[in-house]
């Protein structure tokens, strides 16, 4: 098996693999559908009851002075609710990840297919073509216990890393009681993070997308997964990096247009404007979630371009 050589030519194969197993791109999109169902009913049934029953009205946020004050008011006099409202968000995220893990499983187990039985580069785009219906099921079963924990453990090491800033500026905050240096301070300190945690969910996303891969291509658990990813990335860092640039940089200017065009809609207060474009607004949605679609799909061809010729040299 001839590897691909340039960023270009994996990319290329990236997407002739996504449009060759064009069903992954319905399943994708079955999946947002699922999960934003599932979200407006745990909005309705966790958020709304706990809105009303702390009683927010009764918060004056004009008279609060010491933002540390009120940071202390609400964390003591409401621990009860706030541990409640964390508990089912964290319940929430479990189904998340696990029917996410379920369909990536899946989409991986298709991609690494086309690879494999493509063989050469240079092929006919018919060659790619790998799924159905039952290999996308065996797929997904099988690896999306890894999957899930590949998520769970590295989201979960960037999430230490992103919150302790946070925890930082909140003990300041709270320690401060209103001083102003404090305060400047850990504004300061906002902007920093927000540079600090948009690095590091770039490096983990790629990183968790290489190692779904890996579990696809071989037998390998989530922490094994995640040390060969990491390992391959670190040997190929140009071609890895280079490949998730330019679909992330792909992917900011799609959802940026998909963004203007919606707000260009919503200008007008005309309700009847509003009526009218309705329908059009809901194509753009439609269209969004097409294109997110996609361009999950061609980050994981890509990667599965670049690993399925190193695994079947091991």
């Amino acid at each position: 098996m001839r590897q691909t050589t340039t960023v270009t030519e994996v990319l290329r194969r990236g997407f002739d693999s996504v449009l060759a197993n064009w069903p992954l791109l319905l399943m994708r999109i079955a999946e947002s559908m699922l999960i934003a169902a599932i979200a407006v009913a745990a909005a309705i049934a966790l958020i709304v009851p706990v809105v009303v029953s702390i009683g927010l009205t009764k918060i004056d946020l004009r008279n609060v002075d010491d933002p540390g004050e009120l940071m202390r008011s609400i964390l003591f006099d409401h621990w009860v609710i706030i541990v409640y409202v964390l508990a089912g968000i964290t319940a929430l995220l479990v189904v998340f990840v696990a029917l996410h893990s379920f369909v990536q499983g899946g989409a991986a187990e298709i991609l690494v297919a086309a690879e494999r039985q493509a063989g050469d580069d240079l092929v006919p785009r018919q060659r790619l073509e790998a799924f159905t219906m039952d290999r996308w099921l065996r797929g997904a079963a099988r690896t999306w216990w890894s999957i899930f924990w590949i998520y769970n453990l590295a989201w979960g090491l960037a999430g230490l890393i992103m919150l302790a800033p946070l925890f930082v500026i909140a003990v300041v905050l709270l320690l401060s009681r209103g001083n102003p240096g404090a305060i400047v301070l850990s504004c300061f300190g906002l902007v920093l993070t927000v540079f600090i945690v948009l690095i590091i969910s770039v490096i983990v996303g790629i990183w968790t997308q290489k190692a779904i891969v890996v579990v696809a291509a071989r037998p390998a658990g989530a922490s094994e997964a995640l040390a060969d990813g990491w390992r391959e990335i670190r040997s190929d860092l140009t071609r890895h990096f280079g490949v998730a640039f330019v679909i992330f940089v792909i992917a900011v200017g799609l959802a940026g247009i998909m963004a203007m065009l919606s707000v260009s809609l919503g200008f007008s207060r005309s309700a009847g404007a509003q009526f009218l474009f309705l329908p059009v607004r809901i194509g753009i949605s439609f269209v969004n979630t097409f294109l997110s679609a996609a361009i999950g799909n061609w980050l994981l061809a890509s990667f599965a371009a670049l690993t399925v010729s190193r695994v079947e040299r091991l």
